[in-house]
C-alpha cells in the first residue's frame, strides 16, 4: 500500500512599501513602491497594474498601484498602495518696515516657516548691511525647503530713511497781549514744535511773559531718523523803543547814517534828516531833536534823542603863494586854535618853510586845526618856489688907463640895481681916469619876474700896469661877455703866439697865430661865432701854458 504526505505551505501574502512620494514638482516622477512576499513557496512573480513584472517599481508618478505576487504553487496573493505627491511649502515674509540709515546692521525676521533664509542686495549673513549713503526702498527675499526638498519663496519690502534736513525759519516778534501765534515756520512739514509757550504747534505769548526764548522743531521719518532746528523767538510788549544816537556832532562833519533805534527797522525823521541819514551842517549851531518811529504788530512807538551840533573853525590861508629858492617865510593860521597840524608834522600855529629845503616847483601842504570841542577843519595849500637869476662876475684887475665894462645876465622881466647907482645891464664900470692905483669894489642887485634876488660882487684892482705887471700877465675883460671881450696880454720881447679857443668839451672853436709886440698887446673877439656859454682861451709862453674861462651871454 503506497504512503502520501500531502504538506501544505504557509499562506502567500502580498504587502507593499511605499519608498518614496512623488517630486512636488510636476515634471519630475520620483515615486517608488515596492512588493514583499509573505509565506507562500518561492519562486515568485509580481504583476504590477502598471504592466511592470519587477520585485518594485521607481519612478513613478503619484497615483494609486496594485500588485499580484504568484507563489510556484500557483498561489497569489494581491496587495495596493497609493504614491503621493509631495506638496509645496508656503513661504512667508512679514513687512520689514522702515528704518534709518544711520541704524547699524538690521538683523532680518518674519520669514516662515522657521529655517529658511534671507537674501538679495545688502544682504550679508541674514542682515541687512546700511551705509551712510544707501538710502530708499529695497526688496529682500525668503526661501524655505522642506525635508522632500520642496521649497518656496516669499519677498518683502525694507525701507531705509535718509536722515531728515530740517530747517526752522525766524520767527516774527510775538507780543505779549496777543493769545497765539500759529507755528508753521518749521520744515519738512509733519514735525514737532516744542519749547516754553509752545501747546501742539501754537505758541502761546502769556505763557511765557516777554523776553527771548528758544523753541525746537523735530522731525521723525518712519524708519526712525530725526532732525532738530532751533529759533529764537522775542515776547515783546508794546514797542518800547530804545534810541541812542551819536550825542555830538561837528558842524562840518560828513552826514551819518542814524542806525541806533531799536527795535531795527523804524523811520528816522526830523531836521537834518533825510532818508535815514543825518546831515549836521543843514541845522546850524545847537542842539537840534531827531526822532525814531518804530510800528509792527505789537503796536506804535516814538522815541526822540537831542544832538548838539558843535562849531567847528574854518581855516583862512592862501591856497597858493610863492617863495624864493634863498628865501623862508613864515605861514600863520588866521586865528587862535587848540591844536595845529602842518604837514602831518609842525604843531605850533606859526610854520616856517624854507625854499632850499622845499626845491624849486610846486609843493602842497595840509594844515589841520582842531578847537576844544575836538571838531577840526583843514586845507590844502601850495607853495610855489621859484629859483633866482644866476649871477657870474669875477674879480679882475684893470690898468690906470683902461676902461673895464661889466655886462650882468641877461633875460625878460629882470631888473638890474648896480651898487654906483646904475640901473642898466651892461656898465662902465671904470673909466680909466685914475692916476694912481687904488682897489674898487662894486655890488649887483638882480631881481627876475618871480621877485627872486640875487647879488653878487666884484673886486675891480687898478694898478699901474708899466711897473707891475709881469712877463705874460694877461686879463680878459669884460667877463662875463655879450657881444666882445678883449684879451690883454704883457710880453717882455717881440714873439708868436697860438691862442686857441675851447668849448667845456674840448672841442676847437677857434684858433690864431698872433705876431705880438714887447710890451702891451690886445686881441679882440666876437661872441657871436662861439655862442652862450662858457668857453675857454689857451696859449703857450715860453715854458708855460696859460688859461683863463670866459662867460658868454
Amino acid at each position: 500500500e503506497d504512503t502520501f504526505e500531502i504538506s501544505q505551505p504557509d499562506s502567500l501574502f502580498a504587502l507593499i512599501n511605499s519608498n518614496a512620494n512623488s517630486s512636488c514638482y510636476n515634471n519630475i516622477l520620483s515615486g517608488e513602491l515596492g512588493a514583499i512576499a509573505i509565506g507562500g513557496t518561492a519562486p515568485y512573480t509580481y504583476s504590477w497594474s502598471n504592466g511592470a513584472d519587477s520585485t518594485s517599481i521607481v519612478n513613478v508618478g503619484a497615483g494609486y498601484y496594485s500588485v499580484t505576487i504568484s507563489d510556484s504553487n500557483g498561489c497569489f496573493a494581491m496587495a495596493s498602495d497609493t504614491i503621493v505627491k509631495d506638496t509645496f511649502p508656503i513661504a512667508g515674509f512679514e513687512p520689514l518696515g522702515a528704518h534709518c540709515i544711520n541704524d547699524d546692521s538690521i538683523s532680518l525676521g518674519g520669514g516662515s516657516p522657521l529655517g529658511g533664509s534671507y537674501f538679495g542686495s545688502h544682504v550679508f549673513n541674514g542682515a541687512f548691511a546700511t551705509s551712510s549713503s544707501l538710502s530708499g526702498q529695497f526688496e529682500v527675499y525668503y526661501v524655505y525647503q522642506d525635508a522632500n526638498g520642496c521649497a518656496d519663496t516669499a519677498s518683502s519690502f525694507i525701507q531705509i530713511d535718509s536722515i531728515p534736513i530740517v530747517s526752522f525759519d525766524s520767527l516774527p516778534v510775538a507780543c505779549v497781549n496777543i493769545g497765539a501765534l500759529p507755528l508753521s515756520y518749521g520744515s519738512p512739514m509733519g514735525g514737532v514744535y516744542f519749547g516754553n509757550g509752545v501747546v501742539g504747534d501754537t505758541f502761546y505769548p502769556t505763557i511765557t511773559d516777554t523776553g527771548s526764548f528758544e523753541l525746537g522743531y523735530y522731525v521723525t521719518t518712519e524708519g526712525g531718523c530725526s532732525d532738530t532746528a532751533y529759533q529764537a523767538i522775542v515776547v515783546s510788549e508794546y514797542p518800547a523803543l530804545t534810541y541812542f544816537e551819536v550825542n555830538a556832532l561837528c558842524g562840518n562833519a560828513l552826514p551819518v547814517f542814524l542806525t541806533s533805534g531799536i527795535p531795527s527797522g523804524g523811520t528816522h525823521f526830523g531836521e537834518g534828516v533825510t532818508n535815514g541819514m543825518f546831515n549836521p551842517s543843514s541845522t546850524g549851531i545847537g542842539n537840534t531833536v531827531v526822532g525814531y518811529f518804530y510800528e509792527h504788530i505789537c503796536g506804535v512807538d516814538t522815541a526822540f534823542d537831542t544832538l548838539n551840533i558843535l562849531p567847528f573853525p574854518s581855516i583862512d590861508v592862501d591856497e597858493s603863494f610863492g617863495i624864493c629858492i634863498n628865501d623862508s617865510a613864515y605861514i600863520e593860521a588866521n586865528e587862535t586854535y587848540h591844536s595845529y597840524l602842518w604837514n602831518r608834522s609842525d604843531t605850533s600855529q606859526t610854520h616856517l618853510v624854507l625854499g632850499a629845503d622845499l626845491g624849486i616847483g610846486s609843493t602842497n601842504r595840509q594844515l589841520i586845526v582842531s578847537n576844544e570841542q575836538g571838531c577840526s577843519d583843514s586845507t590844502v595849500f601850495t607853495l610855489v618856489v621859484s629859483d633866482t637869476q644866476q649871477i657870474s662876475i669875477s674879480d679882475t684887475a684893470i690898468c690906470l688907463d683902461q676902461e673895464l665894462y661889466l655886462a650882468a645876465p641877461s633875460g625878460g622881466n629882470l631888473t638890474y640895481t648896480w651898487s654906483n647907482g646904475n640901473v642898466s645891464q651892461e656898465i662902465l664900470a671904470y673909466d680909466g681916469s685914475l692916476t694912481r692905483p687904488e682897489p674898487r669894489t662894486l655890488g649887483l642887485e638882480v631881481i627876475n619876474a618871480e621877485g627872486c634876488i640875487s647879488q653878487d660882487s666884484i673886486q675891480i684892482s687898478v694898478i699901474d700896469c708899466d711897473t707891475l705887471r709881469p712877463e705874460g700877465y694877461f686879463t680878459v675883460y669884460p667877463n662875463p661877455s655879450n657881444e666882445k671881450f678883449t684879451l690883454e696880454l704883457y710880453l717882455a720881447y717881440d714873439q708868436e703866439i697860438t691862442a686857441v679857443v675851447y668849448d667845456v668839451s674840448g672841442k676847437i672853436l677857434d684858433q690864431q697865430v698872433l705876431a705880438l709886440a714887447r710890451g702891451k698887446n690886445w686881441v679882440d673877439y666876437t661872441t657871436e661865432r662861439f655862442g652862450a656859454g662858457v668857453i675857454i682861451i689857451r696859449f703857450s709862453l715860453d715854458d708855460r701854458v696859460l688859461a683863463t674861462r670866459v662867460v658868454i651871454l
